[in-house]
């Protein structure tokens, strides 16, 4: 199946995992309009906002349910309330909240009064399954260990990915959905079997397929290639400055972009570096060679930092960009030939 992300985005494109560490939603979607001009994303804010915080914020106004848990980033269904949790994961409104997810409602206005003229897609993104199930709590228990839960989790979250990719499909770009999974990497110590995992993925991202996205997996953890069996990704964004030994990557990647999708390389750094753009090309390179002619990977790569920047400084925040976007450049100077049957830019 061919990609309908293939030919939309020049080599090194740059865009953001997603959270900024900005308070005001209008000046985040005015620094994405600077630093990422042709992949806007919407700016997740959490130091906004605790209900802006990663894991409850894809779960819109079904905050209400929920109260902060000890453990850090991690939600509890407050007391009594798991039946009406249960019942509106089953059968609630999808959709996002302006209270909880302001950079995605600025976002929306910026992209349709004109500002973002360069744009070639959007990108949207979601928390997945397999995160959530791990990081909510009922009665004590996260519920990747109560049967049903992870499946009721990703019923509620098709939903919210089809909300999203409506709302900015109506703006006139091609749509992108990312899930953030990070705790795909632990996904041996889920309860859960690989297979069972990626049917929960692929049912949320297949949502999201239905009304015309391309679709991609973020995961700044170890990649564990089993859960990516069969997903069809367009888009796979990971931690490029991690151990990619396992052959199983090389596998997915190449499965990638033979199908005309796109690897998002994180590549910049999210705190104090000594990084430089010199750096960074270095490890692109690196892992471009082991996949192939850099020429044709480079058709093919968008440079991203290794995590979302939503805990970081304003001025990490700026270097991370501008790293990135001199990266970026560098990439598409290797861009200087299109393989066969890849279309030019």
């Amino acid at each position: 199946m061919t990609s309908p992300f293939r030919g939309c985005l020049p080599p090194g494109c740059v865009t953001g995992v997603g959270s900024l560490p900005f308070l005001d939603a209008d000046e985040a979607v005015e620094f994405v309009a600077q630093q990422c001009p042709e992949l806007p994303f919407w700016p997740q804010l959490p130091r906004r906002t605790a209900g802006e915080g990663v894991i409850v914020q894809g779960l819109g106004r079904l905050i209400k349910y929920l109260e902060p848990a000890h453990r850090p980033y991690c939600w509890s269904v407050r007391p009594g309330a798991g039946p009406a949790f249960e019942a509106a994961l089953d059968d609630g409104e999808a959709g996002l909240s302006p209270e909880t997810a302001a950079g995605f409602f600025a976002l929306e206005r910026a992209i349709g009064s004109g500002r973002f003229p360069a744009a070639r897609a959007v990108k949207t993104q979601l928390e997945g399954p397999a995160t959530l199930a791990r990081c909510l709590f009922l009665d004590g228990t996260p519920m990747s260990r109560i049967h049903g839960w992870l499946e009721r989790l990703a019923g509620f979250l098709e939903r919210q990915a089809a909300w999203q990719v409506r709302r900015l499909r109506n703006l006139g770009l091609p749509v992108i959905l990312m899930l953030d999974e990070p705790a795909l990497s632990l996904i041996d110590d889920s309860g859960h079997s690989a297979s069972t995992v990626a049917t929960t993925l692929r049912c949320v991202l297949d949502a999201a397929r239905l009304e015309g996205a391309a679709v991609g997996i973020h995961c700044c953890a170890p990649l564990p290639s089993s859960a990516f069996a069969g997903l069809g990704l367009d888009l796979l964004s990971f931690d490029a400055h991690l151990s990619v030994a396992d052959d199983g990557f090389f596998d997915l990647a190449h499965d990638i972009l033979n199908g005309g999708g796109s690897l998002a390389f994180g590549l910049a750094p999210t705190g104090p570096s000594s990084m430089t753009a010199e750096s960074m090309e270095t490890r692109w390179l690196a892992l471009a060679s082991l996949l192939g002619d850099p020429h044709d990977v480079a058709a093919r790569t968008v440079v991203t930092a290794t995590c979302g920047l939503g805990l970081s400084t304003r001025a990490e925040t700026f270097k991370s960009f501008t790293l990135a976007r001199r990266t970026g450049d560098a990439i598409r100077s290797h861009a200087t030939r299109a393989p066969l049957g890849w279309p030019t830019q």
